[in-house]
């Protein structure tokens, strides 16, 4: 019985303390974005699922609007940032490489996604990643690669993603 107790508490172990995060076909980029909770983006910060902003050499992007140039040395990933509430109580806010991780492999290249709410979609493959859940699952297509995720982190007053 005991050996049986044993066994049992090795595998839970086993099992909830080997995660890692996928490793993904994109590649690493430094990524170092803050979102300030001020101006329009207060609305953002009201965390409306699927609402999103986008962040790349050119500033940081919101309601179709550049709001503003991101200080520092282009820490935008790969392919570009999306940020987008989510529908996860425990982890509201979720981040990812903009850059369609299918396209990469066949093209070595960066094919930028189109983000639509709760949704990305490739123009060149078409496939389709479910971002509003905070996972970046392939939805719609042939890709079996998520999306590559960074970390983000919500402070008083700011979002940070990093990677």
């Amino acid at each position: 019985m005991n050996t049986r107790l044993l066994i049992l508490s090795l595998v839970a172990v086993l099992l909830t303390g080997c995660y890692q995060e996928p490793v993904s076909s994109i590649p690493a980029r430094p990524v170092n974005l803050i979102i300030k909770d001020e101006g329009i983006f207060v609305h953002f910060f009201s965390g409306t699922w699927g609402d999103f902003v986008t962040a790349d050499e050119q500033g940081l992007h919101y309601l179709g609007q550049t709001i503003y140039r991101q200080e520092g040395t282009g820490a935008f990933g790969y392919g570009g940032v999306v940020t987008v509430v989510t529908n996860n109580t425990n982890n509201p806010y979720a981040s990812f490489d903009l850059a369609c991780p299918n396209c990469y492999l066949k093209y070595a290249k960066p094919i930028r996604i189109h983000v639509d709410g709760c949704f990305a979609t490739c123009p060149e493959c078409g496939e389709q990643f479910n971002i509003g859940s905070g996972i970046g699952s392939p939805d719609k297509g042939i890709s079996k690669e998520n999306l590559k995720r960074y970390t983000t982190t919500k402070t008083s007053g700011s979002i940070r993603v990093t990677n």
